[in-house]
C-alpha cells in the first residue's frame, strides 16, 4: 500500500490505490485472528552465552559418551543452521580444507542451495564425531537423523527457563 502511495504522489501512477486496506478488508483476516499468534520460545541475545555455556559444561561433563542432542545444540549454535538442516549432517558434506558446510538442499528451508562457513571451533568441534554413521548426530538407537522432538524436548525439559525466553 505504502509502494501505490508513493507511485500516486510521485506521478508514477494515474490510478487509485488497490492496496488501500479499505478496499482489502472484506478479504484480510480480522484483528482477532492475527493477535493470537504466538512466538516460538527463543533465547534472547543477552542470555545466549549463558545458554551456550550450560549446553558446552553439560557436553563436557559426559566426556566418556558423547551425546548426540547435545552435539546437535552445540553444531546449531556455532552455525546458526536451522534444526532439520543440522540432524541431517552429514561428514561427507563438510570441507574440512576450506571451512565449508554444504548441506543438501532437501534439508534446506525452500529447498536452497546454501554454504556455511565454518569457524575454526565448529571444524574442531566436527573432528569430535566417529564417520561411522550416516549422520552427524545420529539418533542413539539407530542411523537415523535425530528427531526434531529430541532437541525440542532437551531444550523443554533440561535447559533452565532463565535462560529460554517464551
Amino acid at each position: 500500500s505504502n509502494v501505490f502511495d508513493y507511485a500516486i504522489a510521485h506521478d508514477y501512477r494515474s490510478l487509485d490505490n488497490p492496496a488501500d486496506a479499505k478496499k482489502l478488508q472484506h478479504i484480510l483476516p480480522s484483528k482477532p485472528l492475527t493477535a493470537r499468534r504466538q512466538s516460538h520460545p527463543f533465547i534472547p541475545p543477552d542470555r545466549f552465552p549463558n545458554f551456550f555455556k550450560f549446553i558446552f559444561d553439560q557436553w563436557n561433563a559426559n566426556s566418556q559418551v558423547k551425546d548426540p542432542t547435545l552435539g546437535a545444540l552445540i553444531f546449531k549454535c556455532l552455525t546458526t543452521a536451522r534444526s532439520q538442516t543440522v540432524r541431517y549432517a552429514r561428514m561427507q558434506d563438510i570441507d574440512f580444507e576450506r571451512g565449508f558446510w554444504i548441506p543438501p538442499p532437501d534439508t534446506m528451508k525452500f529447498g536452497q542451495d546454501f554454504r556455511y562457513p565454518l569457524s575454526n571451533q565448529a571444524l574442531k568441534f566436527l573432528k569430535l564425531f566417529p564417520e561411522n554413521s550416516d549422520f552427524i548426530f545420529p539418533s542413539i538407537n539407530s542411523n537415523r537423523p535425530l528427531s526434531d522432538h529430541v532437541l525440542s524436548g532437551y531444550m523443554r525439559n533440561t535447559v533452565p527457563e532463565t535462560l529460554v525466553l517464551s
